[in-house]
């Protein structure tokens, strides 16, 4: 994102933040500027990270197909390989969001894959359904580092009259 774009977002953000939100004394109204606030944030966040964080969550799920494949390698079982198990990094944003989306649709369908074959013996359900728990963990990790935070100051009027 353009340094421009984000002094943009920054300015509007302080602005209400530290002149409007202050003056605003209905706490309906103020509780409408928190979450235009919170909005703000996170546009702020998704239009400055987006291509990053789309590459971590497909290189997490690139490193989980591995582990995946590794672990039917020389089984039997009739399986759905992965769609992909290493990542070029140059790719665009658009690109990145799609080979995530064809990632999480995969782990979907090995999860149906896994619940036909909970009862046939030498599967390895428990060390797969880690492994996608594993990347979930992981997927939410990324996304709350990138989670919006910014000081509300007093959300409360705590003037001596409403002690």
């Amino acid at each position: 994102m353009s340094q421009h774009l984000t002094r943009i977002f920054d300015g509007a953000i302080d602005a209400l933040r530290d002149h409007v939100l202050p003056a605003v004394g209905d706490e309906v109204r103020r509780g409408q500027l928190v979450a235009v606030l919170t909005t703000l944030s996170e546009l702020k966040l998704k239009t400055e990270w987006s291509r990053d964080w789309l590459l971590q969550q497909v290189e997490a799920q690139a490193a989980t197909f591995c582990d995946i494949v590794e672990m039917f390698d020389g089984m039997s079982v009739d399986w759905s390989p992965p769609p992909f198990c290493c990542v070029d990094k140059t790719l665009p944003g658009a690109e990145l969001e799609a080979l995530r989306d064809e990632g999480d649709r995969y782990l979907c369908l090995l999860q149906d894959q896994l619940a036909e074959c909970i009862s046939k013996p030498g599967v390895p359900v428990r060390a797969l359904r880690t492994a996608i728990l594993d990347y979930i963990k992981l997927h939410y990790e990324i996304e709350a580092k990138r989670t919006p935070a910014f000081s509300l100051g007093e959300l409360q009027h705590d003037t001596e009259e409403s002690r």
